[in-house]
């Protein structure tokens, strides 16, 4: 039987390990070197994080800001004011 105290963990699974693709295994410094091999001279003045899409927007702090608490949430942090200032 549970206590009524103890809190309920949600599973959280954040995979960093190898990504795969259909000739099989990349690692991630592989993978990024060749994302930083094909970006061109005018992607280069943008943050690393900035891709060009359909609509071409740009990724704004509030949605950064918006990522980052529901990662911490998920991962059952404490939410304090530094950790969200990366």
């Amino acid at each position: 039987m549970r206590r009524s105290t103890e809190l309920e963990q949600p599973e959280v699974m954040i995979a960093l390990g190898n990504q795969t693709n259909q000739f099989g295994k990349i690692c991630p410094s592989t993978w990024l070197t060749s994302w930083f091999a094909r970006r061109c001279i005018k992607d280069q003045t943008q943050p690393l994080w900035w891709r060009k899409i359909k609509n071409k927007k740009k990724v704004s702090y509030e949605y950064l800001s918006k990522a980052v608490h529901l990662i911490m949430k998920g991962a059952v942090a404490q939410t304090r004011n530094f950790a969200t200032s990366i």
